[in-house]
């Protein structure tokens, strides 16, 4: 591993594996900062059924982007990856450990392994595109999209009409299968990583 790097530590894992506890352990030995790597946890009020940190949990070790935005508010994984940068550098300069904790793998992965450089969203191409769903139907619709993408396609479940949707938004925007652009994604090297994983 690249020591010149600076290190953050992730912990992964599924809600109510023990996370929290873990990572609380974990950052009071090494004198780390918390990141929430939480699709959920990011909005404030979402704490029925997130296993948000309580209030004294995150007075005890600092948390980054929990209680960030409101519910109504879109947050995008690349919105994540701008936010832990900041974050990073910000706990990087205390002298302390980014420790990237929480159970949203997507966020991880873009990350830790990039990010495509995908269109912006085309409100008059989802229009089409669902008009032309309720028409046909998403099965059509996902057999259009193995005929064009399919990789996209074979990792795509018939039933996931927001993948579906993206996918084919994007063939239409850009003329690429969406699966090629994503295959085109530099990893994150900015960083050395030391990566955990538990279960339940």
């Amino acid at each position: 591993m690249d020591t010149t790097k600076p290190t953050i530590i992730c912990l992964m894992g599924p809600t109510a594996c023990g996370k929290t506890a873990v990572s609380s352990a974990i950052a009071k030995v090494l004198s780390c900062e918390i990141i929430s790597v939480d699709s959920a946890l990011v909005y404030r009020g979402c704490d029925i059924g997130s296993a948000k940190p309580s209030v004294e949990e995150r007075e005890a070790i600092p948390h980054w982007l929990v209680d960030i935005c409101e519910p109504n508010e879109p947050f995008s994984a690349g919105d994540f990856c701008d936010y832990a940068d900041e974050a990073i550098q910000v706990i990087l300069s205390k002298n302390k450990t980014p420790f990237l904790v929480g159970g949203t793998m997507l966020y991880f992965k873009r990350f830790l392994h990039g990010f495509a450089e995908l269109p912006e969203s085309s409100l008059n191409v989802r229009s089409e595109l669902e008009k032309k769903a309720n028409a046909i139907g998403w099965q059509a619709m996902h057999d259009e999209l193995r005929v064009h993408d399919p990789k996209a396609a074979a990792r795509i479940h018939p039933n996931d009409r927001q993948r579906i949707l993206r996918a084919l938004e994007v063939l239409q925007i850009t003329s690429t299968p969406i699966s090629q652009l994503q295959a085109d994604t530099q990893s994150n090297n900015a960083y050395r990583a030391i990566n955990i994983i538990i279960e339940p």
